[in-house]
């Protein structure tokens, strides 16, 4: 009878390793995945992993940030969340490498936390549609987005006579980013096709990079910038 116990458990444990297993490495925003050619609609995860520290990265999350206006000269501190996610359409790959499209969608407000009632500064609205890619180390994202700003009700009623500007804008946006054991490096840009009001700059440019405490674990802790 022992015997058999011994066994049962023996058994059910190795079934378990191999179950565990490649559930372990199924997300490729963490983990390398192994396998062959996959078509699918509806993926869970992307080719090209998350700008964890981009604040226009359509994810949720909730900063604290010291600000400084460079014409008043005044200090605030202010409260910064996002809403908002990547969602996959269709993606072929082969393991992790091959291409993604889908679309993305995201809300960012930033509040006034010295004011008494912690008033809302501003909101931004994005949507668009993102395409991805990745070899090996080498993954690339291109999007081509909207986004639309809108100045909060109590920040207006502060200051009376305030300047309002309708800003909204489209821009295209290629990321070019490389993986190597525990870090990461990211270069890239955006270009600005439709422009409110025209005296925005046409042209931005982005780079960051990442270091990972644990090279190997599924569920990285990085700092990006």
């Amino acid at each position: 009878m022992c015997a058999l116990l011994v066994l049962a458990v023996v058994t059910a444990g190795r079934v378990y390793a191999q179950e565990a297993k490649p559930e372990a490495q199924s997300d490729c925003r963490y983990e390398p995945r192994e396998g062959g050619t996959n078509s699918s609609a509806f993926p869970t995860d992307d080719v090209f992993r998350p700008l964890i520290a981009d604040p226009k990265q359509p994810q949720f999350f909730a900063s604290w940030q010291a600000a400084r206006a460079r014409t008043e000269r005044t200090h605030a501190n202010v409260g910064s969340v996002g809403f908002g996610e990547n969602f996959g359409f269709y993606t072929s790959r082969e393991g992790c490498n091959g291409w993604q499209v889908g679309v993305l969608a995201g809300v960012f407000s930033q509040f006034n936390l010295d004011a008494p009632s912690s008033d809302l500064i501003n909101t931004d609205f994005v949507v668009g549609v993102p395409v991805s890619w990745r070899s090996g180390a080498w993954s690339t994202r291109v999007r081509l987005y909207h986004q639309s700003s809108h100045l909060g009700d109590e920040f207006l009623l502060g200051r009376p006579g305030f300047p309002r500007v309708n800003l909204s804008f489209e821009e295209v946006e290629a990321i070019l980013s490389y993986d190597y054991r525990w870090a990461r490096l990211y270069a890239g840009g955006g270009y600005l096709m439709h422009r409110e009001p025209a005296s925005l700059d046409r042209n931005r440019v982005q780079w960051g990079g990442a270091s990972c405490a644990v090279p190997r674990c599924r569920r990285r802790s990085c700092a990006r910038s």
